[in-house]
């Protein structure tokens, strides 16, 4: 993560220290995060900010051991490191009976359905299996309602160097689960029922291709990312000594909605930045040239030595996108309007021929529906991937399929029910029929992957 340019707004902090061990327990956008500090290093263990009762949970490890690998250290010191490392990696963290340990990257978790959340529910040991702390995760005992209605929020702007939440029905497995931006995979940082947590690499910006595959659907939508860079001419100033500082934003062009970035200068006591110690820059399409806004700021130092300047693109609503199975099935076909001559002579039904007669009302009108036309079915492009049904390495081919509107009619008609030839009058039942009628223009585009092992991926709605 970015954190030169980031910071996280600490909601609640829960320390408990026992033999050296601290736990510190804090909540950042979409997250919930145990950090476990000690002698030997510090794990750092997410977890998705909203669980219940009954869900199942994904989360990341991030350990970083106290020890320097130097090729050139005595052997002592390199022993002495082993050691520490190993001691490190030994130690294990319990949530509800899941042991995570610093080697994990990953882990899945069910939260039992009895969970009371009054009770701690994280216990950490070290290497030699003693309770050295516990902690509380921050659960609803309530299970959880799933929403019916199957729609992705995502930011209006991904930062890069960021975690980014994107909002959805998921399962809550993450191996169930890929990323990709540009076909390059994103690390996963936590999952639940209702979002993600994804890591924007750094040092990217511009329009780019986001692409989400949940174990049942899949998704692909263009979407911006937003780049920050800080550049000072020096680091270490002597008193009264000035430099600049140059602040460029990449990926800005065309921006739907003005973006905002904060600059703070953490170290007032040291320096003063012109514009004033925190500033806010608002961002609008007037402001940029080529995709780029840049600005200058002169630094003056009132003490000699280094300083600090944090920078820090601000979040942006979310957008919805509709995805998933939900919509009409391929309309069916269109029936001949044309009424049958009711004036049959006899001799059209004496001779064991069935019946030809069929009486029949106006279409009239009932209703309206919208649905996709697959005679339209357009190729878009092929692709190599993992499918995760047969797990085989297969080519998918992208469609789309437009979508219209489409009227409902009915008619009836009466048909005979003698069947074979008959002399004298027909003899009917009264019957019912429906027809869809395309009506306008396009609505937007159904995306779909067609795998060459037969499988086939939901890729959600394109507007057309």
């Amino acid at each position: 993560m970015k954190t030169r340019y980031s910071i996280f707004v600490i909601m609640f902090w829960f320390p408990i220290i026992l033999l050296g061990q601290q736990i510190e327990t804090s909540n950042s956008p979409g997250l919930q995060v145990i950090k476990i500090k000690t002698i030997q290093g510090t794990v750092t263990v997410n977890l998705p900010e909203r669980i219940h009762a009954g869900d199942v949970i994904s989360g990341s490890v991030i350990a970083e051991a106290n020890v320097q690998i130097d090729s050139k250290l005595s052997k002592k010191k390199q022993r002495e490191n082993a050691q520490v490392l190993e001691q490190f990696n030994a130690q294990t963290i319990n949530i509800f009976g899941q042991i995570i340990t610093p080697k994990d990257q990953f882990f899945s978790i069910n939260i039992p359905l009895d969970v009371n959340p009054e009770i701690a529910n994280c216990f950490v040991k070290n290497h030699d299996n003693q309770a050295l702390a516990c902690s509380f995760l921050n659960i609803t005992k309530d299970p959880r309602v799933i929403p019916m209605n199957q729609t992705l929020s995502l930011p209006t702007y991904f930062r890069s160097g960021y975690y980014e939440k994107v909002n959805g029905l998921f399962d809550g497995n993450a191996q169930n689960t890929s990323v990709f931006i540009n076909e390059s995979p994103l690390y996963i940082v936590a999952e639940s029922p209702e979002c993600m947590i994804i890591s924007i690499p750094e040092n990217i910006h511009g329009t780019s291709e986001l692409q989400i595959f949940e174990k049942n659907w899949g998704f692909d939508e263009s979407i911006q990312i937003i780049d920050l860079m800080m550049e000072v001419g020096k680091t270490d100033l002597k008193k009264g000594e000035s430099t600049n500082m140059q602040v460029s934003i990449l990926g800005v062009d065309n921006l739907s909605l003005p973006l905002q970035v904060h600059l703070e200068n953490l170290s007032p006591l040291q320096i003063e930045m012109t514009g004033g110690n925190i500033q806010t820059l608002e961002i609008t399409n007037e402001m940029t040239s080529n995709g780029m806004f840049q600005n200058s700021y002169t630094i003056t130092a009132l003490q000699p030595g280094g300083y600090s300047i944090l920078g820090e693109v601000a979040s942006t609503p979310n957008v919805n996108f509709e995805y998933g199975n939900e919509y009409d099935t391929i309309p069916s076909v269109i029936l001949p309007e044309s009424n049958v001559d009711l004036d049959i002579p006899e001799s059209d039904t004496t001779n064991s021929e069935l019946c030809p007669l069929r009486k029949y009302t106006d279409w009239k009108k009932i209703g309206t529906t919208k649905a996709l036309d697959e005679s339209q079915r357009q190729y878009e492009k092929t692709t190599q991937r993992r499918c995760d049904i047969c797990e085989k390495s297969v080519t998918y081919k992208y469609y789309r399929i437009p979508e219209y509107n489409y009227d409902i009619e009915e008619r009836t008609y009466l048909k005979c029910t003698l069947q074979k030839g008959h002399t004298g009058g027909c003899h009917g039942t009264e019957h019912k029929e429906t027809r869809k009628v395309k009506k306008g223009e396009i609505i937007r585009y159904k995306r779909i992957m067609e795998g060459s092992c037969g499988h086939k991926i939901d890729m959600g709605w394109k507007s057309k």
